[in-house]
């Protein structure tokens, strides 16, 4: 993001080749990193949640570690392509350095949807699958648990205990359903404008407008998470209220502290 600024304030690419071709690779290989990182976690909750007795076996801190090797391993793998054939370069209207689709379109196409599937595609269906599931087993427990109360209050009962944890582990993983979804619409622009550009035999195929919509798209996916978890989750709410007071306190201490 800072380059991008950089971009903005010179008109244009002030950094160098080395460092337009490094920013260009670390930005595909943590796209990629966070495409998988949120599939994982949604088979982890997958497991946990719909087959929770199953759960200390199958997920091992070898597997994870795994998991986490392979991550990383495709994300280098997909971004040092580029950068091994020479197709970065600096694009005006994405502000930043992007590969450059038209210089080799026949190895350039293969990539893309090579990547667009293993990397976007599949991803996406196994977070839809996994998370379709998770939500479905939680409205039947909390139906299972309106009914519960519902037959304690007949019975007049005490129904003001606490609700059971796995109230809070949905509420839990609907705010990660809304991540990932943010996540999705910020990066869908991004992902079909390439793939759009390579399978075009053009080089300007899009109006430069889409072009920058779809960076500034990519950007947000990375901001917006905090905001979701402070809107969502009161557990967030409660740390951000505390950091924010003790800042607050913090500076009105130091204001009324008298100088020496």
């Amino acid at each position: 993001m800072l380059s991008s600024l950089g971009t903005f304030i010179d008109d244009g690419w002030p950094f160098g080749i080395f460092w337009c071709y490094f920013v260009c690779a670390a930005n595909y290989c943590l796209i990629i990193v966070s495409m998988m990182t949120l599939c994982f976690i949604s088979i982890d909750r997958y497991i946990a949640i719909v087959h929770s007795l199953r759960y200390p076996t199958k997920i091992t801190q070898k597997r994870v570690l795994c998991m986490i090797f392979s991550v990383w391993f495709q994300g280098i793998s997909f971004s040092i392509v580029p950068v091994l054939y020479y197709w970065i370069e600096f694009d005006y209207w994405e502000v930043i350095c992007a590969i450059s689709w038209y210089k080799e379109r026949q190895r350039a196409l293969y990539y893309v949807i090579f990547a667009f599937i293993l990397c976007f595609l599949l991803p996406g269906l196994v977070l839809a699958y996994c998370y379709y599931h998770v939500l479905t087993i939680a409205q039947k427990q909390h139906r299972r648990l309106q009914k519960q109360r519902n037959n304690l209050n007949n019975l007049n009962l005490n129904s003001t205990s606490s609700p059971p944890k796995y109230n809070t582990s949905s509420k839990a993983v609907k705010s990660l359903l809304v991540v990932v979804l943010a996540y999705f619409l910020c990066m869908t622009p991004f992902s079909c404008t390439k793939l759009y550009k390579v399978s075009v035999d053009e080089q300007q195929p899009l109006p430069n407008y889409m072009n920058l919509v779809a960076s500034i798209l990519a950007f947000c996916s990375s901001a917006v998470n905090p905001f979701i978890y402070g809107i969502f989750r009161k557990d967030f709410r409660r740390a951000y209220k505390k950091i924010l007071w003790q800042i607050l306190r913090r500076n009105s201490l130091e204001a009324s502290t008298p100088n020496n």
